[in-house]
């Protein structure tokens, strides 16, 4: 018998989007699925359509609960699912009919506990080009910390890839985190050792939309930097100072991007001083990280040495470029 793949649905006033979402994973190639949906206290009609889904479909079921946020709708999700394998999608994406098949057969075709596929931002309702073989690429755990710095292979997101239950174990997102991504990639990214990617898009992530954390400045995203900083001091711990350099240039990127949100939505000047003290912590430990390419070097090192010369420059030069 085919193994049961869990598939975890937080789900938050996304009446337009929640049924287009568990309809992708319906018609999923891989026919053995349990789909939780987790009704995080929806103001709208989602909750409603959740029901609606669950009558419909015999493998879906939904739990609501007063809103906790995302962190605890995965967890609670995760501690009702059965599945050998565990896959999160988040309910305003939706999916390609094959991505379930392709990421479980690659997981177990090479003897890895993660798998992972390309995903395809829509902005705007236009989709991003991507540019995918299908080529299926094994990554050890430097490949993996290297490929979040390029964004090429790897992505923070849990979406885009899926997880051995067993590797699961007893980890956990954090309640009340918004990059809760973090936590859980760093802790199982380690555990695993490797991961099987294959360069071919399933995954289809809508960025822009009305109340999703990436439409709007969240205080709670500055959590990412204590993330940043445990997983630094972990490698640095474990001999692997020139990967600990790596999340360092990361999360300086991440401090600058944030940074520039937050002086386009008019946040406080504390929270602007916050994130330039993160920057120019993680800042001194980026010297001498490589890119992929020497334009992405040549752009990523400009970014963050004219954010280091003056915060005040680089939002200049960016809405000169912009």
């Amino acid at each position: 018998m085919k193994d049961l793949i869990s598939v975890i649905i937080p789900v938050y006033n996304v009446e337009n989007y929640v049924e287009k979402c568990v309809e992708s994973v319906i018609n999923q190639t891989w026919d053995n699925l349990e789909i939780i949906l987790v009704d995080d206290g929806s103001k709208d009609l989602s909750g409603l359509l959740c029901d609606k889904l669950a009558e419909k479909y015999k493998n879906v079921q939904v739990i609501h609960q007063e809103n906790k946020g995302l962190s605890v709708a995965r967890n609670v999700g995760l501690e009702k699912s059965k599945g050998e394998w565990i896959a999160f999608l988040d309910s305003d994406d939706w999916i390609e009919p094959e991505m379930y098949q392709i990421l479980h057969d690659t997981a177990v075709n090479n003897n890895t506990l993660i798998s992972s596929c390309f995903s395809r931002d829509i902005i705007d309702g236009k989709a991003a080009h991507v540019e995918e073989d299908g080529r299926v690429k094994i990554l050890n755990h430097r490949d993996i910390i290297n490929g979040l710095l390029s964004g090429k292979t790897m992505r923070f997101e849990v979406w885009n890839k899926l997880w051995n239950r067993e590797l699961i174990g007893d980890v956990r997102f954090v309640p009340g985190q918004v990059a809760e991504d973090v936590h859980f990639d760093s802790v199982l990214f380690e555990s695993a050792g490797k991961i099987a990617h294959v360069n071919k898009v399933l995954h289809n992530y809508l960025i822009t939309r009305p109340g999703n954390t990436n439409s709007s400045f969240k205080v709670a995203r500055l959590c990412i930097f204590g993330e940043f900083r445990n997983w630094k001091t972990k490698l640095e711990g474990d001999g692997e100072k020139e990967l600990a350099r790596v999340i360092s240039a990361i999360a300086a990127n991440f401090a600058v991007d944030i940074f520039s949100n937050a002086v386009r939505s008019h946040q406080e000047n504390t929270i602007k001083k916050e994130l330039i003290e993160q920057f120019r912590y993680f800042y001194p430990y980026t010297s001498g990280v490589q890119m992929l390419t020497k334009r992405m070097f040549i752009k990523r090192r400009f970014k963050l040495t004219a954010f280091h010369i003056s915060p005040s420059l680089w939002i200049l030069i960016e809405n000169l470029v912009r």
